[in-house]
C-alpha cells in the first residue's frame, strides 16, 4: 500500500508543479468555441487583448475575476483556464491577440461592462463553463 500511496503522492506533486500558463492548443480550442459564445453586448473576439492563465479551481474564491457570473461556476477540484479579455488600452498598450500568462498577471478589470469579458474553460472536458461581461457602473448623477 505504501508503494501505491507514494506513486499517488508523486503524481499529485507533479500536477502541482505544472506550469501556470495554459497550453497554446487548449487556448486555440477555447477560442474556437468562444468566438460563437461571446456575451450579448461584447465586441468580436478578435478585437480584444486576450489574457489566459491556468487556475486551480475548487470554489468561486479561486477565480481571479472582479465580477462573478450568476449562476456561478459549479464547485469542484479541477484545473480551469481563466481568461480576462479587455479592449486595447484598458490594461496595457497591447494590440488585440492572445497572451498566455500566470494567474497573477491577469488584468484586474473593474466596472467596465463588455469592455472586459471573463472566461472560464475546462480543458479536460473541452467546454466553456462561464463567459460574461463585467458589471458596468452607471455614470454618477449630474451635480
Amino acid at each position: 500500500m505504501k508503494g501505491a500511496a507514494g506513486v499517488l503522492s508523486c503524481a499529485l506533486a507533479l500536477a502541482s508543479c505544472a506550469t501556470d500558463k495554459p497550453m497554446q492548443g487548449d487556448v486555440e480550442r477555447l477560442e474556437a468555441r468562444l468566438s460563437e459564445q461571446m456575451p450579448s453586448g461584447a465586441w468580436p473576439l478578435q478585437t480584444y487583448v486576450r489574457y489566459y492563465a491556468n487556475t486551480a479551481y475548487v470554489s468561486e474564491d479561486d477565480l481571479p475575476f472582479t465580477t462573478i457570473a450568476e449562476p456561478g461556476i459549479a464547485p469542484g477540484e479541477r484545473l480551469l483556464i481563466t481568461g480576462v479579455l479587455v479592449q486595447p488600452g484598458i490594461w496595457e498598450e497591447r494590440r488585440p491577440g492572445i497572451h498566455l500568462v500566470s494567474k497573477d498577471e491577469l488584468p484586474f478589470a473593474v466596472h467596465l461592462g463588455c469592455r472586459a469579458v471573463n472566461v472560464a474553460y475546462d480543458p479536460a472536458a473541452r467546454e466553456i463553463v462561464g463567459v460574461w461581461c463585467n458589471v458596468e457602473m452607471p455614470p454618477p448623477p449630474p451635480a
